[in-house]
């Protein structure tokens, strides 16, 4: 036998039997299979420690481990947390963004902070290379959410819109009336007939960072789209014979002529009741809207019918009088200053109540 012979077992006879003897095809030898075992365990070990190097960037140990920064960071980075993120989708944002260096950092800051589970969608100012700790108490601080927030006040009119965007947003108002000028671009109902007056909603808008000028503007409109579906607006039009632009029109109206939001259907039917008798509708607030101009269809003081267009934001509450009128018989209306709203059908009782709110110091007494 040859001296590099591996040997296994014994024969029946007791003799040692060289393993060449019995091995077959590729079979390996104990040696072969130590060289092969250790060269997988090998291959194993540079796969973990690779493995190992990305696992602790991502979802790295404590606050003191190499998985975290150390420090408030430097430099401004904004940050979205999104409805419905959980601790570990923001963490993998923050470090997808280079805030934290990794998920496990922030997650466990946050576990140890008493409010690290009140973190609130928006926008947050954080910095690069930031501790976990000092993440998880950025975003628990006011100052530090992203403020783009304006709200258009229900009866507000579009002159005024740029202005309010503007001061909450930082959008130059020049852009915004740019985009007011191409109603193409709003994604405004068929039936506005290219009117942005009345369709821009009034609501509270918060806004996204680099949110355009028509970008803005489309989510009003958007805004308005729901109001609509809420109120059944083009159904309810076609029930009280008008057009859904009428009956915007007509809530525009509503929205500035009613002392309060219990009045607005008994306004509504004063205004439809005035159209059917053939009787201008005589709002003060349209008058103003044409700037004194006499031939201005929004005169409603000389004009009968319903303006070519809204002239003001009518809110939900407006909209739901002009579709939902108030049933009897009233074509005037006298807010009073101490009695309220009052609505009646004649002339006379007219005249003998605003004698009355002169009398009590309101109408322009």
């Amino acid at each position: 036998m040859a001296a590099d012979d591996d040997y296994e077992g014994l024969g029946d006879l007791g003799t040692v039997v060289p393993v060449r003897q019995v091995r077959s095809g590729t079979r390996l030898t104990k040696r072969g299979r130590r060289i092969v075992v250790g060269a997988v365990v090998l291959v194993l070990v540079a796969i973990l420690a690779v493995g190992g190097v990305a696992a602790d960037k991502i979802f790295g140990g404590g606050s003191g481990g190499s998985g975290d920064y150390v420090g408030s960071g430097t430099g401004r980075v904004v940050v979205q947390v999104r409805a419905g993120d959980s601790t570990t989708d923001i963490g993998t944002t923050l470090v997808t963004d280079g805030v934290v260096k990794s998920v496990g950092a922030f997650v466990s800051a946050a576990a140890a902070n008493a409010r690290g589970g009140d973190i609130q969608p928006g926008y947050y100012a954080l910095h690069a290379h930031m501790s976990g700790a000092s993440a998880v108490t950025l975003l628990l601080t006011p100052s530090a959410v992203v403020q783009s927030r304006f709200t258009i006040p229900e009866g507000t009119s579009i002159a005024h819109v740029p202005a309010i965007i503007s001061k909450g947003t930082g959008i130059p108002v020049a852009q915004l009336q740019a985009a007011i000028a191409d109603p193409s671009a709003l994604g405004l109902p068929s039936y506005a007939g290219g009117h942005v007056e009345g369709f821009l909603f009034p609501a509270t808008y918060d806004v996204p960072p680099g949110t355009t000028a028509t970008q803005v503007l489309q989510m009003m409109t958007a805004r308005f789209a729901q109001a609509a579906t809420a109120t059944d607006l083009v159904t309810g039009a076609a029930a009280l014979k008008l057009t859904p632009l009428q009956v915007v029109t007509i809530a525009s109206i509503i929205q500035r002529e009613s002392a309060s939001a219990a009045d607005g259907p008994k306004v509504a039917r004063v205004f439809y009741n005035r159209l059917a008798a053939g009787m201008p509708l005589g709002s003060e607030f349209t008058v103003a809207y044409t700037g004194d101009d006499a031939s201005s269809p929004y005169d409603t003081y000389t004009h009968t019918g319903i303006p070519p267009g809204p002239y003001d934001s009518p809110g939900q509450t407006a909209l739901d009088a002009a579709l939902h009128p108030a049933t009897g018989t009233y074509l005037f209306f006298v807010t009073l200053p101490k009695e309220g709203t009052e609505f009646v059908d004649t002339e006379s009782q007219f005249f003998a109540l605003q004698a009355q709110c002169r009398s009590e110091g309101g109408c322009n007494s």
